[in-house]
């Protein structure tokens, strides 16, 4: 390991249920609360859901990934590149779609179809600790995080994502992010300084040094700046 991370963030992925895969058979899920819970605790594949919700994060790589924010909470929403639609922060947008398993074990929500409907307010980050990161209260919610940058690397497997290790105190939370893997390594000068990075908590992806995440947006000297 290079550093230690957070363990508890997705103790619930870890504890696969028989149900996994099937279909439920219940309602519809029509608030970003539920769908999170189908996802996280329940991890019940097969489930529709359809959401009204203000964008919050549009990224890295739109159209792979978007999270909306309603009354409820927030919730994370994965599409495919065959929506020809451009998705802006602060768009008011309505979207179907059902929740499907993910090769990683994970169960993801996957749209079908999105409406652009107006505008709204984007919702603002939540300043969190480490520590309230990993406690789920803030899963899929765009999140800012404080801490010393102690590494960076990419990814093993695909090495188009790069993390940047970000620890404050005993706790380190990994936030990942998108650039060529032809490019240089980003960020190189800042390991350790204390940086900021602003994104999604996420807790779906599985295997050890991704336990706990953010998942950033933007351009690079956005996602990870000095504090000075």
């Amino acid at each position: 390991m290079r550093s230690r991370i957070l363990p508890t963030l997705i103790a619930t992925l870890l504890s696969f249920t028989p149900g996994i895969g099937q279909t439920d058979g219940g309602d519809t899920l029509r608030t970003a609360r539920e769908v999170a819970r189908t996802l996280v605790t329940d991890m019940r594949s097969d489930i529709p859901f359809e959401l009204t919700g203000t964008v919050s994060f549009a990224g890295p790589i739109w159209p792979s990934e978007l999270a909306i924010e309603d009354s409820s909470g927030s919730i994370l929403l994965h599409a495919s590149r065959k929506i020809g639609i451009h998705i802006s922060v602060g768009d008011l947008v309505h979207v179907t779609g059902k929740t499907q398993p993910h090769i990683s074990g994970a169960v993801l929500a996957q749209i079908d179809s999105i409406k652009h409907i107006g505008k709204s307010t984007a919702p603002p980050a939540r300043h969190v600790s480490a520590q309230e990161f990993a406690s789920g209260k803030f899963d899929f919610s765009l999140v800012r995080l404080e801490g010393i940058l102690t590494d960076l690397f990419r990814d093993e497997i695909d090495t188009d994502f790069v993390f940047a290790a970000i620890t404050e105190g005993e706790n380190t939370v990994y936030a990942a992010f998108w650039t060529p893997s032809a490019a240089p390594l980003p960020l190189k000068g800042l390991v350790g300084e204390r940086v900021s990075a602003v994104g999604i908590c996420q807790p779906n992806d599985t295997g050890e040094r991704r336990i706990a995440h953010l998942l950033v947006e933007g351009e690079m000297h956005d996602l990870v700046v000095r504090i000075r």
